[in-house]
């Protein structure tokens, strides 16, 4: 599965492959003017379809997302490997604001 799609909520564009051994590329914007991003990739080594999805980012970090099926709904929890440069509650603030924004875009979608 291949998307390339603008979103309101902060990344400019995304390119996912998700087959395993496939990169992800994107660039991401904290200020949704386009004043302050980066662009971030990586590699998927986890994919197990409405289960599973982990991959290896750029620089050695991981991160890994589990989909939880709850009836009607499903969990998302994502977990990953903090950067030295910033500190964690930062990042995690970051990818919280990730989550929250992809919940209510798949909401209204």
């Amino acid at each position: 599965m291949s998307f390339r799609k603008a979103l309101a909520w902060g990344n400019a564009w995304a390119l996912a492959d998700l087959p395993y051994g496939w990169e992800d590329t994107r660039s991401v914007y904290l200020i949704k003017n386009g004043s302050m991003g980066f662009d971030f990739g990586g590699v998927y080594d986890v994919v197990s379809r409405h289960e599973a999805i982990g991959y290896t980012m750029e620089d050695g970090r991981r991160a890994d997302i589990a989909f939880v099926d709850q009836g009607n709904k499903t969990k998302v929890i994502e977990t990953f490997d903090a950067e030295n440069s910033n500190p964690v509650e930062f990042q995690q603030a970051g990818w919280q604001a990730i989550m929250d924004n992809f919940k209510a875009f798949t909401e209204q979608n």
